[in-house]
């Protein structure tokens, strides 16, 4: 069961991160904070959208919880990038070091 769990996060993941945020969002939440908060929103949505297929309340709490791991992560990159603390290349790298 939480196999199956955890491959539709995963698809709710895909879908909001990379099919759902175009490079105009991309380069917003880059820029603007709002940016961070808009992609978040979709990001939400997307799993929102999986979960539904086998929704229950841990499942809404899974959900929530990604949702929010998801912005946090994005609000720390967009804090350290606008603070030159860290380079957008260097983001790469640690972005594909984490989702592996």
């Amino acid at each position: 069961m939480i196999v199956k769990y955890l491959l539709i996060l995963g698809i709710g993941h895909l879908l909001g991160d990379f099919y759902l945020q175009n490079e105009k969002i991309a380069k917003y939440k880059d820029e603007k904070y709002r940016g961070v908060i808009w992609h978040s929103i979709q990001y939400f949505g997307a799993i929102l959208l999986t979960i539904l297929p086998v929704f229950s309340e841990d499942m809404l709490y899974a959900a929530v919880y990604a949702a929010l791991a998801h912005w946090l992560i994005d609000s720390v990159k967009y804090v350290l990038l606008s603070k030159k603390k860290i380079k957008k290349v260097v983001m790469y790298f640690w972005l594909i070091s984490v989702h592996i």
